[in-house]
């Protein structure tokens, strides 16, 4: 199994997958427990060949993407959101 440790780096907080060693970003929506069947250098990059061992999935959370090369975890509309609040910070300003 890779484990890919980006917690201690980032802050992320993480949680454990019930029946795995692993452990995924709190309020994730889904996981995906893989055994490397194998992997090939793709150019700049690798393509991994796994086997899903375990699926689980909260269809409450929303699904989060690493925003500020992972500095922060957020939905998907946190983007526009941000934009928002700033559009109407600089109305507020122009008034």
């Amino acid at each position: 199994m890779i484990a890919i440790n980006k917690d201690p780096k980032f802050n992320i907080e993480l949680a454990e997958v019930e029946g795995s060693s692993i452990k995924i970003p709190v309020h994730s929506r889904v996981a995906i427990v893989c055994s490397l069947k194998g992997y090939h250098e793709v150019g700049d990059h690798h393509l991994y060949i796994c086997n899903a061992e375990q699926v689980d999935g909260d269809d409450t959370e929303e699904t989060l993407f690493a925003w500020n090369g992972y500095a922060r975890l957020r939905p998907a509309n946190y983007g526009v959101l941000m934009q928002d609040r700033w559009r109407k910070h600089l109305i507020y300003r122009n008034t």
